[in-house]
């Protein structure tokens, strides 16, 4: 049954792939609204196309700079949404979006896509990482900065790489990349600063 709603409800929208900004602007209204939105999808699955519609971008961005491939991004963003939807009567809401689920199911999808397989790891470069560094290298060509760049990502461990990717491609605070991977705030912090002096010291 659950397998005849998700065919219906799988039509990728129209995407315009970059940066997207805002996924954690949300108030305590529509945090209320989305607690009672959860509920009604638990008693009735067709209600889930909602939740499916507000976050399939933010989801589909993420999984895109993880493997720079749209067809992949699409499976993997659908097997995201359908784990959701199959394990959506264990959710508890936590005065958190859905979203941060959702954010902590793709990290474990790309991690076991993977494993499974021998591709290279792909990351998207993000402007806003490429400024705070490249304010510490004021002087280099651009290009080979990125290229350089890259090549250094490719040394950090899938773990450093989801830290990176919350905090400068999805405009995530140290709070909420707490809430998304179960740490405190304080520890986020030194997780991104730590990270951060990492790849200055990898470029020596």
């Amino acid at each position: 049954m659950k397998d005849n709603l998700w065919n219906k409800m799988t039509n990728v929208p129209t995407l315009t792939l970059g940066r997207s900004i805002g996924y954690w602007e949300i108030s305590g209204d529509e945090l209320a609204q989305e607690a009672m939105l959860i509920e009604a999808a638990k008693k009735d699955t067709k209600k889930f196309k909602v939740l499916y519609q507000k976050y399939f971008k933010q989801i589909f961005q993420f999984i895109f700079n993880r493997v720079g491939e749209y067809e992949l991004t699409s499976d993997l963003s659908s097997q995201v949404f359908l784990n959701a939807l199959t394990n959506l009567s264990k959710y508890k809401h936590q005065k958190l979006p859905f979203s941060a689920w959702l954010f902590r199911i793709a990290i474990n999808e790309v991690n076991q896509f993977y494993r499974k397989n021998t591709k290279q790891r792909k990351v998207v470069l993000d402007e806003n990482l490429i400024q705070e560094l490249k304010m510490a290298k004021p002087d280099e060509n651009l290009e080979y900065f990125k290229e350089k760049l890259s090549n250094i990502l490719q040394q950090l461990s899938p773990k450093e790489i989801q830290i990176i990717e919350l905090r400068y491609f999805t405009d995530s605070s140290f709070q909420d990349i707490s809430q998304i991977l179960n740490i405190s705030e304080s520890a986020a912090k030194v997780r991104v600063h730590r990270l951060i002096k990492k790849i200055k010291e990898l470029w020596k």
